[in-house]
């Protein structure tokens, strides 16, 4: 990923754009974890080797703001 940084948009009832951080997750285990908790909240369990195997997965973190004074 050559820039992990980006811009979230809420564009709902609730409007902003919101500095983000994307983080691939690429290591087996952490994949297997997050995609056996996807697929069952689906109902999908039957496709999670597809869904393991060929689907991209991103962990999005906010940056806490900075906070106004702070030395």
């Amino acid at each position: 990923m050559a820039d992990p940084n980006m811009t979230f948009h809420l564009t709902g009832p609730v409007q902003a754009d919101l500095p983000a951080v994307a983080r691939p997750i690429t290591d087996p285990e952490e994949r297997r974890r997050v995609m056996e908790a996807v697929t069952r909240n689906w109902r999908a369990e039957d496709r999670f080797e597809t869904f393991y195997r060929h689907s991209p997965l991103v962990e999005v973190t906010f940056p806490a703001p900075a906070v106004r004074g702070a030395a």
